[in-house]
């Protein structure tokens, strides 16, 4: 069973990731999002900064957010941890994300740039 501890690892991941790569630093100079990841299926709320290129994680929900993320544990570790690509589990409505489209294609493409395929 996916454990709050194991979304924290796969989120923390996912920072260093975008953070340590130069391409998505710079892509994102000028994204400044707050992000509420928001588990389904047990209780943990974290929150995603970009700002300027560096992405920072909180746990706990946002005052205000620009996007919400949300879903099952398992599959939120699965795509912040890379296991799997986030088109997938949100084609099959596993994987819920409200915002704009322009926001959801931006940290779509964070994740491939990140993960690949």
């Amino acid at each position: 069973m996916v454990t709050h501890q194991d979304l924290v690892h796969s989120l923390r991941s996912f920072r260093e990731n975008c953070n340590a790569n130069l391409q998505l630093k710079a892509m994102n100079r000028d994204w400044n999002r707050v992000i509420h990841v928001r588990v389904t299926d047990f209780t943990s709320e974290h929150t995603i900064v970009m700002r300027e290129g560096h992405m920072e994680v909180q746990e706990g929900a946002p005052e205000c957010a620009d996007m919400i993320v949300s879903g099952p544990g398992g599959v939120l570790v699965d795509v912040f941890g890379g296991g799997v690509s986030p088109t997938e589990p949100y084609l099959a409505g596993e994987l819920q994300v409200r915002g704009s489209q322009e926001d959801i294609l931006r940290l779509d493409f964070i994740s491939l740039m990140i993960w690949g395929e």
